[in-house]
């Protein structure tokens, strides 16, 4: 899964940088529709974030993944 990096969006230096944080593996779904998301060596990412800032992602070669 991806993760919508929505700061960025408001922010004009920022601009055409990428948007999207991750992959990230899915640790938990909650009942309201959140998640709870880790990253792939298995540590846990702090927070909770809503469905509409995550996306499914398909690696076609290797996993590389950002170090936000």
């Amino acid at each position: 899964m991806l993760l919508h990096y929505s700061s960025r969006d408001k922010q004009w230096s920022q601009k055409l940088k990428n948007k999207w944080l991750g992959p990230y593996k899915i640790r938990e779904i909650g009942k309201t529709g959140t998640y709870l998301l880790n990253k792939l060596d298995g540590t846990e990412l702090q927070g909770i974030f809503t469905g509409d800032r995550i996306k499914k992602f398909f690696a076609m070669y290797g996993v590389e993944h950002d170090k936000a």
